[in-house]
């Protein structure tokens, strides 16, 4: 969905206080409606029903609470974090809660409340954007800013989207890095590396590092961040040549034990958008004789995993050796630390 009918979205469906009481609400059957679950309070004095916030994903969930909370924020107020990031349009993976982030420029104080999360961080006018008249990080501050301080599954997952959007689109599934990569990946390195704060600055270089706008999907992303935490040698988008011409991409290729992987969600075969004019039983039948010909084409293993087998590292490693994939090799055998210091040997822990 497009960012901007993505935002009219959420707004139509938040209701102020004003409003309510102008469609013939009370401040009782407020109250009784809160009580009894039929409307959800979004932040002080706006409302959604509370069906509608169950069925949002957690990103619409903190877009419809930032569109709440922005109208009562001063002047210097800049939206950053997870908040910048739902605005640009980036995907979250598992966020922490759903407390708005903001950055009060100049202010003297910063305190937090149950919905939003304050700071005084430094920041310049050049970082400083307005996206449907809301101020907020930059697109290249957005994604430093969560690289440094979010759980790297979760920056990592936001800055591969905002790589993919910005690069052209040939660069998508290039065998190499292209250019424009490179250029992207710099930007944010020498942001960071300008930074006067210092505070998860390393790490966060260490994650941009593996950014790659080849992933299709926060379940890519994070897979390949598992993978490469563990030490694999990993391409994406492997390319695989199909019968009559053309060519199958493979999300993953483990190139030190040669096996070919793919994550898969339910969606595949139960979204309409995926499935065009196919039955879910066409797009299976489909998916295997994929599978068959790249298995006989490369004559190596293709093994497929669900997103809820990355949920954590130790979930995913089992998952492999349960598949019989052997360990990397030893000079690889490396779980890359994104939370502290350098890398540490595997097993250590």
């Amino acid at each position: 969905m497009k960012l901007r009918n993505h935002l009219a979205e959420t707004r139509v469906e938040l209701r102020s206080t004003e409003r309510l009481l102008h469609e013939g609400w009370t401040f009782a059957s407020l109250r009784r409606a809160r009580v009894s679950g039929h409307l959800f309070r979004v932040s002080h004095g706006v409302y959604t029903r509370l069906d509608t916030w169950n069925n949002w994903r957690s990103e619409q969930q903190l877009l419809a609470r930032v569109l709440a909370l922005a109208p009562r924020q001063g002047p210097n107020a800049v939206w950053s974090g997870t908040s910048a990031a739902v605005l640009h349009g980036l995907p979250l993976y598992r966020p922490p809660d759903l407390r708005a982030e903001i950055i009060l420029a100049g202010a003297r104080s910063a305190e937090n409340s149950s919905l939003l999360r304050r700071s005084r961080a430094r920041i310049r006018s050049a970082e400083i954007i307005e996206v449907e008249g809301i101020r907020v990080t930059t697109l290249d501050r957005t994604v430093t800013d969560l690289a440094r301080r979010h759980r790297p599954e979760l920056a990592l997952a936001a800055a591969d989207a905002a790589l993919r959007a910005l690069v052209p689109a040939e660069s998508h599934s290039a065998l190499e890095p292209g250019p424009h990569v490179h250029e992207c990946r710099e930007r944010w390195l020498a942001r960071l590396a300008d930074s006067i704060d210092r505070r998860g600055v390393d790490r966060a270089a260490r994650l941009l590092r593996i950014t790659d706008c080849g992933a299709e999907s926060v379940a890519e992303s994070v897979s390949r961040y598992r993978l490469v935490t563990l030490g694999y040698d990993v391409r994406t988008q492997v390319r695989v040549a199909a019968p009559g011409g053309g060519h199958y991409r493979v999300d993953f290729e483990l190139l030190d034990v040669g096996v070919l992987g793919e994550v898969d969600g339910r969606q595949k075969y139960t979204d309409p958008d995926l499935l065009g004019s196919r039955s879910a039983d066409d797009a299976l039948y489909d998916e295997k004789r994929r599978e068959d010909w790249i298995r006989g084409r490369t004559t190596k293993r293709l093994i497929r995993w669900s997103p809820s087998d990355t949920v954590s590292l130790s979930t995913f490693e089992r998952r492999l050796r349960a598949f019989g994939v052997p360990p990397p090799p030893l000079r690889n055998r490396r779980r890359f630390s994104f939370c502290g210091g350098g890398a540490r040997r595997a097993g250590a822990d």
